[in-house]
């Protein structure tokens, strides 16, 4: 049956970006096949999460914080936020690039090796798709 394939039960998962658009969409899905989520993003989320950071993918410290609190291990890492290329150039590649990264390097710790562990990452389409409410 594919709901048991597609399960996230008792799973500890990251989404970051979870305000809106993908992220949110993302969070909402696992939270449906029974992931524990953890939710990341610079505007507050409206979604009952098991806990959720506000974080600026832009500030080293923010994320550093942001992956200390959630501690313990992780299973899987959504890395949904990201700006529109419309945004300052510099900001773009601080939140879609750089802040992915350090994000994924600071959570990698917390990860199972060997285990199931998908890792996503999906900048924002070029007509800035990833950051517009559906």
């Amino acid at each position: 049956m594919m709901t048991e394939y597609m399960t996230y039960k008792d799973k500890r998962v990251v989404v970051s970006g979870c305000f809106s658009g993908m992220g949110e969409a993302t969070a909402k899905l696992l939270l449906k096949l029974g992931a524990e989520v953890h939710g990341l993003d610079y505007k507050p989320s409206t979604l009952v999460l098991a806990s959720f950071t506000q974080t600026d993918l832009r500030d080293p410290k923010s994320i550093d914080a942001a992956a200390a609190k959630i501690g313990g291990k992780v299973d899987a890492l959504f890395n949904c936020a990201g700006l529109a290329q419309t945004s300052p150039p510099i900001d773009v590649m601080k939140v879609n690039y750089i802040g992915a990264r350090r994000l994924t390097e600071a959570l990698l710790p917390a990860m199972s090796p060997g285990a199931p562990s998908p890792l996503s990452h999906r900048p924002p389409d070029s007509d800035g798709a990833a950051d517009s409410p559906r």
